[in-house]
């Protein structure tokens, strides 16, 4: 059904049938990592995709029309072509993961790389409640987050067997997240947990007893877990892409 519906039923169906409402699981493919104590999969995220396809067609309008900017976020900032409101761009960002002000940061970072910066004063940070976010800048901002041109993003989402460990690694991610950004640990954007007996983890048991590759896996025990941006490949694909 999901398949022949319009592209925002389709959208609906999916998360209904998602983990946690956003993950979609690759029933075939084979585990990132497996061990007694954790298991990582890789998943497609679809939590902002609604807003990412809502903001394409503002941005794609030839003559936008004014409700439809002011309707989500009651602005009326920057009714132009090719231009979204501050607003809306981080209600997009808070959908990936990403509070306002660092939204808003990497946004003027990108505004100061672009060709039109020559034109701006150096001390002087863009205005974006009154300029806006280009479609230019935002499909910047979304290459940085690997936002695909459906919405969607890989994640990677490790799942957990016990408390103490998942405490651990959020307690030791949010330090090295703090004191030291110059590091570049990778950061969480969403994190679980659930009571013995809750539906949430009964749908990974339901879901991963019927892939041909995940017949054997069962993950009712892990209740915790986090999840991270997923790359394109592990340290195996840089060593053979490279020569190492």
């Amino acid at each position: 059904i999901k398949d022949c519906s319009t592209p925002r039923c389709a959208l609906i169906l999916k998360s209904r049938l998602s983990f946690l409402g956003r993950y979609v699981f690759d029933h075939n493919s084979a585990p990132l990592h497996k061990s007694e104590s954790c298991v990582i999969l890789r998943a497609k995220d679809i939590g902002a995709m609604e807003s990412y396809l809502s903001i394409q067609t503002l941005l794609g309008a030839a003559e936008p029309d004014i409700d439809d900017y002011s309707h989500g976020c009651g602005s009326v900032y920057a009714i132009t072509g090719n231009t979204i409101e501050v607003d809306r761009f981080t209600h997009f960002a808070r959908k990936i993961g990403v509070g306002q002000s660092d939204a808003i940061s990497q946004i003027e970072q990108l505004l100061l790389g672009s060709p039109s910066a020559n034109n701006m004063a150096v001390d002087n940070a863009p205005n974006l409640k009154a300029s806006g976010v280009k479609k230019s800048i935002f499909s910047e901002f979304c290459k940085l987050h690997d936002i695909d041109d459906s919405g969607c993003r890989s994640v990677a989402i490790k799942f957990m067997r016990h408390r103490q460990g998942f405490d651990l690694e959020r307690q030791c991610r949010d330090i090295l997240g703090e004191s030291a950004k110059s590091l570049n640990v990778v950061p969480v954007l969403h994190q679980f947990s659930f009571k013995k007996g809750d539906d949430g983890n009964d749908f990974t048991r339901d879901l991963f007893g019927q892939g041909p590759s995940q017949r054997a896996m069962n993950l009712v025990g892990f209740r915790f877990g986090i999840v991270m941006p997923c790359a394109n490949g592990d340290l195996r694909d840089i060593c053979y892409r490279e020569g190492i």
